[in-house]
């Protein structure tokens, strides 16, 4: 061996190692590259060069560039420097002092924008700088400029130029005060009506989806930025027939995937997966998903069946067992399209702004005083789960899990062992609609509506005074935009001061029900405000009715009940003699009792077979009534076609009359699938017992209810009674007496048609003696329009003569004619004079107390024609000033009508019109 202090090892040679097979790995990788060499070298530079600053979603891209654009433009028009060149933490601080005063808050009150703005901004400025610059050009921040703009960020707040923290207070709204909500939605527009029950259904979804499953707006919707497929579409959801396989909707299961949560759009399977059930509970079927979706697609054919029964069955004999979508590809949550009128678009999906506007709508019809936003759903949702049992077998993961199959509590904490364990499986919302967890803190909601501080009338004296007060240097002041902006932003302001000034209500409501609604208002006198759609007399697409208009399946018939029986509140505190009660309760029990069972007659007890028997028979009862509302649910809802709307209502008038459906309602209404023919919707008198006046206008109804009164009622019962034995024989009008036939003969069929005598349109023709005095009072009187008369009355509006009277009734609470009088402007009034005869050679010195008397005079001794004799007999009269306050006084007695013979006492004072 070789002497060590003389080995060098450099003085050594080894042949190289032999290659490995990992010599060929990759080999037809390198040849594409040795192929695509010269174009690839083209291309790849061309990638370099085009690559453009921001990353994630687009909205975060565009929140990144508005900060870049401010910060360039402010070094080049402020700092005069050149973008090209890198910047300097220094130059960061100049911006971010600059530009604090010049953002203006979107949210209402809010003085200043919040310090987690300005470090979002920091941020995006920095990740641009990092983007665009190279160290070797000069940039770099360092620890020192981040420590200054702390300091900077800190001194801001303390001196009221930034907010810190959250501005908004949290909302949590709970699927208690979600199910309030919808259920006001549902009442509101089955009492006032809508335009179209489609776009009410599809909200209502809208709202409800996002508040069972828990998720953002986003995540169902299309978020801006997006051009893709990006929401939660019908091949999403599946609708299973489990269990026995029987065909019932309880036997459902559904399970909703969304591919696109937030942060996870473009994730490849990272989906989440939610399960559940129609709700058990029968009266909270407006907050069942299931049945919303059904409904909604029951009225624009999207599943395949026609009929509930139908669907089911088809479910059955599809694969899997699902209900079968005909457009799987179609967005649950549409967006709405404005043709005419609004109209939803089953093609396109909406954006999350839609569901904004539509709970802020939902909040204000439900009266809640708290700032409603889809992101409170979300709070809700979580704070409900957080207060529900917990129960091992849910598919959660736990230290078990992860201890099981050998994961770190940073793999659970990234998520890894969710990965592995997948969806939990708990129908997380059917135990919340069971639970219906509410604190004392939850969000309140007011005694009063809201609507009508909100939704009322904005007068152009309040949009001249928004515009000057918030946008003095606009332009477009006389613009429908800047007009509609002003509007928009007056009504936002006074929903705030309703929920800044409103009262909550005291205590707790009790539980409320959808009531039951006719389907056919010819069967049946529908409830104050409300109508209904006719049904069909063809196949029924869900369920049909007996003659009474009432479904056997929807559960008891009400009709015959006292309804103070169903009042809760009546009966909580009516008090019951304990003996009639015992007495009460035996009867019940013998009479559910079979024939062959032995009661024990003495009172000491009843057999317990006996109430076994009564026991599973109210079990097999309430299961039936709570399967059947579902059903009841998804059929009245699906059928539901009443429209609301006054051109709709003209145009019904001419299809009842024989005008074709596509010429006359078909314009403004929509019909098919399992909706109801389209009908208008009717609005009955409730202010006098008895009252039988109906009318398809809300504001008819409302004049009539003015002057509706007992003495009206009797005398429709009388020509009920009696009949209109008069008959005009120039039209089909029947009146009552022969002097209200005359009087229509007098102003309609023996007036002749002539145009204004005051110089207006002569084009404008008056066919009758009413229209012609109507137009004369209104244009010709010289009072009207006229503004209020009424003390401390701060309404700067003009009225014309009927508006006035609906003014004084509904602002002033003058609901009769006597007292609405003191308040009319004075009015010039002809009045007779006794006067001598014209004639200059008349002989007569007899003064004539009335114009008929003058006018035979004229005809008989100086035979004046008919026409000249009226016009010189007109010299009687004398202009002067009267006001109707002198009517409040009249107190005339007046014979009594044939519909109030029989009544005691005297007949009410009336005005010299009988009225």
């Amino acid at each position: 061996m070789a002497d060590p202090d003389v080995f060098n090892s450099s003085d050594i040679e080894f042949d190289p190692v032999p290659s490995k097979s990992r010599q060929y790995l990759g080999q037809r990788s390198i040849q594409d590259i040795i192929k695509h060499a010269a174009e690839d070298r083209l291309s790849s530079k061309k990638a370099i060069k085009s690559l453009q600053f921001g990353t994630g979603a687009p909205g975060t891209l565009d929140i990144a560039h508005r900060w870049v654009n401010r910060f360039n433009a402010f070094r080049q028009l402020t700092l005069r420097q050149d973008i090209g060149l890198p910047f300097t933490g220094d130059d960061l601080l100049r911006f971010f002092d600059s530009i604090v005063g010049k953002l203006k808050s979107t949210i209402r009150g809010k003085p200043a924008p919040s310090k987690e703005v300005m470090v979002g901004g920091f941020g995006h400025i920095s990740a641009y700088g990092t983007f665009t610059y190279t160290e070797a050009s000069g940039y770099k921040l360092t620890a020192r400029d981040g420590s200054r703009m702390n300091t900077w960020l800190d001194d801001a707040v303390k001196s009221g130029r930034l907010t810190k923290g959250r501005w908004k207070k949290r909302v949590w709204l709970n699927y208690i005060i979600v199910s309030r909500m919808a259920k006001a939605w549902i009442e509101h527009f089955e009492k006032y009506g809508t335009r179209s029950w489609d776009l009410v259904i599809a909200k209502l979804l809208s709202i409800v989806l996002v508040a069972s499953l828990g998720m953002r707006a986003g995540d169902v919707t299309q978020s801006r930025g997006y051009k893709k497929s990006e929401y939660l579409k019908y091949k999403d959801i599946k609708l299973q027939i489990v269990g026995n396989r029987e065909p019932k909707l309880e036997n459902i299961k559904a399970s909703i995937t969304l591919e696109y949560v937030k942060c996870k759009k473009d994730l490849m399977n990272d989906d989440h997966t939610f399960y559940l059930r129609p709700l058990e509970d029968a009266n909270e079927s407006h907050m069942c998903i299931i049945s919303l979706i059904l409904t909604h697609a029951f009225r624009h054919n999207l599943v395949r069946g026609t009929t509930m029964q139908e669907v089911l069955n088809n479910a059955i004999e599809a694969p899997n067992s699902e209900i079968v979508w005909l457009y799987p590809d179609r967005p649950i949550i549409t967006a709405f399209e404005r043709i005419g009128y609004t109209k939803i678009d089953l093609e396109k999906t909406a954006h999350p702004d839609q569901l904004l506007r539509t709970i802020k709508e939902m909040g204000i019809i439900s009266n809640i005083i708290s700032p409603v936003t889809t992101h409170a759903l979300r709070f809700g949702a979580a704070q409900d789960t957080a207060h529900l049992t917990r129960n091992a077998a849910n598919g959660f993961v736990d230290d078990t899990v992860r201890q099981t199959i050998g994961h770190s509590t940073a793999s659970m904490n990234r998520g890894t062992t969710e990965v592995y364990a997948g969806n939990p499986t708990r129908e997380t919302y059917n135990d919340r609609a069971t639970a219906q967890f509410s604190h004392a803190w939850a969000a309140k909601f007011s005694e009063t509506s809201a609507l009508g501080a909100v939704k009322g009338p904005v007068s152009e004296d309040e949009i001249l005074q928004w515009q000057t007060l918030h946008e003095p240097d606009a332009t477009d002041h006389d613009t429908r935009n800047a007009r509609s902006r002003a509007r928009h932003a007056i009504r936002v302001e006074r929903h705030a001061n309703f929920v800044a000034s409103a009262v909550p209500e005291p205590g707790k409501e009790k539980k409320r029900v959808l009531a039951e609604k006719p389907s056919n208002p010819m069967i049946s006198r529908p409830v104050p405000m409300r109508s209904a759609s006719s049904a069909k007399e063809s196949a029924l697409p869900i369920l049909s009715q007996d003659a009474s208009g009432h479904n056997p399946s929807h559960g008891a018939y009400t009709g015959n009940i006292d309804p103070r029986l169903l009042d809760e509140d009546y009966l909580d505190n009516t008090e019951v003699d304990p003996v009639e009660l015992d007495t009460l309760v035996s009867q019940v029990m013998l009479e559910n009792t079979p024939r062959n069972e032995q009661i024990d007659t003495d009172g000491n007890g009843i057999d317990m077979a006996v109430l076994s028997l009564l026991d599973d028979h109210v079990g097999t009862e309430q299961k039936s009534q709570a399967e059947e509302g579902s059903y009841d649910f998804i059929a009245r809802f699906s059928r539901i076609n009443i429209v609301n709307h006054i051109t709709f209502a003209d145009a019904w008038v001419h299809h009842k009359k024989g005008a074709v459906y596509e010429d006359s309602v078909g314009k403004y209404s929509i019909q098919g699938n399992s909706r109801d023919p389209p009908t208008p919707m009717y609005f009955f008198c409730q202010k006098t017992p008895h009252c039988t006046f109906s009318t398809l206008r809300r504001r008819v109804l409302v004049a009539h209810e003015v002057t509706c009164s007992s003495e009206y009622v009797a005398r429709e019962v009388y020509r009920v009674d009696q009949g209109e034995n008069f008959q005009c024989g120039h039209c089909e009008l029947k009146f009552l007496s022969q002097v209200l036939l005359n009087f229509h003969l007098r102003s309609t069929h023996n007036f002749l048609p002539i145009p204004c005598p005051n110089g207006c349109d002569p084009s404008k023709i008056y066919t009758s003696r009413n229209t012609l005095d109507l137009h004369t009072r209104r244009f010709h009187s010289g009072i009207w329009p006229a503004r209020c008369l009424y003390p401390e009355c701060d309404n700067e509006t003009k009225f014309k003569s009927t508006s006035y009277s609906n003014h004084l009734t509904r602002d002033h609470n003058l609901h009769t004619r006597a007292a609405r009088a003191p308040f009319f402007p004075a009015t010039v009034k002809q009045e007779w004079k006794p006067t001598l005869c014209p004639d200059d050679d008349c002989m007569n010195h007899h003064e004539f107390k009335s114009k008929y008397y003058l006018k035979s005079h004229l005809i008989k001794i100086h035979k004046y024609k008919e026409d000249a004799a009226d016009t010189a007999a007109a010299c009687g009269y004398i202009k002067k000033l009267s006001n109707k306050a002198q009517k409040s006084s009249v107190t005339r007695k007046y014979p009594l009508k044939p519909w109030q013979v029989g009544k005691s006492g005297d007949v009410d004072d009336v005005d010299e019109d009988g009225s």
